[in-house]
């Protein structure tokens, strides 16, 4: 890990008073996010002494540098490039109108992944505990399955954490839609709330069944902030506000009607789930308080191809098992929605990356 990066490890905010009346887990986890920094920071000086110019010896302490990752009780794979079929499938009309051919967008996706590092290490693999869930959601009856992992009835709150996405922005994304859903629900999140640009008939007969029992809101046209809908013929071509506009109308709606108690901003290429602990709500219900840690900012692992070249015949969290060297500068927030500001000057407009400003008064923040 380079040094220059160590110091956004640094946690935003005293929230080490949190700790002393939750136990020795609490303690635990703040003494780490502390200290880990300095310990990073030390190993990488160290690297380039320890190494003596052994490049692989040194790509092999950084990747086993990130697979510990010490601060980190939120992680966050994000499934950047897929295969190269894919890849280029998916930018293949944004880049077309720039004047890119195919073998320019091949060209592309090689840079990228090697510029990026983005197949040199082996993932940690922390994210394939939830696959026995998802397999058992195909035997498990919609009433068990919603008992189990969709219900949550606390302070007239209907949901604990709802995620927010929006899908079919460029291609359609069908094929992708199901294993999100179904992971982040064996991961803890109990509510969705989606965009679909394109409003596709095949997206919501896919969701239909998640829909009619209330675990899916689907919004097949733009909303506005005072509600509206407009139809997805009437946008411009390339509208790129569409996203934000969503997302400021679903983020501000959920926290205006208190429906749940958290909000998580996501992608569809992105999967957030607990370091250790088996749930996302274990793991937040401790925070679930006005002097708790009001959000989390998850720096993203980013994933390359792991050598695919079509589109592989399983799930994107068993065939992209490569990853880059250390996590990005970017990621995704998971607020507690009696955080986020409604009015005044720090009021959210719909930031796809965090739902709390980093300058906030009064909010206590944790950079993971």
């Amino acid at each position: 890990m380079e040094p220059h990066r160590l110091p956004m490890l640094m946690r935003l905010g005293d929230a080490s008073s949190l700790a002393t009346n939750r136990g020795f887990r609490r303690v635990a986890l703040l003494a780490g996010a502390s200290l880990a920094p300095f310990v990073l920071f030390a190993l990488g000086f160290s690297f380039p002494i320890r190494c003596l110019g052994d490049c692989l010896a040194q790509e092999s302490l950084r990747c086993l540098l990130m697979s510990l990752w010490f601060p980190t009780e939120i992680e966050l794979n994000h499934y950047a490039l897929r295969s190269r079929e894919e890849f280029v499938h998916r930018r293949a009309s944004r880049l077309h109108a720039d004047g890119l051919e195919d073998s320019q967008l091949t060209a592309e996706f090689v840079k990228r992944e090697e510029r990026e590092h983005m197949s040199s290490c082996q993932t940690p693999g922390r994210q394939m505990r939830f696959l026995p869930v998802m397999d058992a959601f195909r035997s498990m009856t919609w009433p068990e399955r919603q008992r189990r992992f969709h219900t949550f009835e606390y302070k007239g709150r209907s949901h604990f954490i709802t995620a927010v996405l929006e899908v079919n922005l460029a291609t359609s994304e069908d094929e992708y839609l199901l294993e999100w859903i179904d992971f982040h629900s064996a991961a803890g999140m109990d509510h969705f709330v989606i965009y679909d640009a394109k409003n596709l008939t095949s997206t919501r007969q896919l969701v239909e069944p998640y829909t009619a029992r209330g675990i899916v809101d689907l919004w097949p046209c733009r909303p506005t902030a005072s509600g509206s809908c407009v139809p997805i013929d009437e946008l411009a071509p390339g509208n790129r506000l569409q996203e934000r506009d969503f997302r400021m109308f679903a983020v501000t709606s959920i926290a205006r009607q208190k429906s749940s108690f958290w909000i998580a901003q996501l992608d569809l290429d992105e999967f957030m789930f607990p370091r250790r602990i088996s749930s996302l709500r274990d793991l937040l219900w401790p925070e679930t308080q006005p002097d708790g840690v009001q959000m989390f900012f998850v720096w993203q692992l980013n994933h390359g191809s792991a050598g695919w070249i079509t589109k592989p015949p399983m799930r994107q969290i068993e065939a992209y098992t490569r990853c880059s060297q250390q996590r990005d500068w970017n990621g995704k927030s998971i607020a507690q929605a009696d955080s986020i500001q409604l009015t005044g000057p720090k009021r959210y407009t719909g930031d796809p990356h965090r739902l709390v400003p980093e300058d906030s008064q009064g909010v206590k923040a944790a950079w993971r």
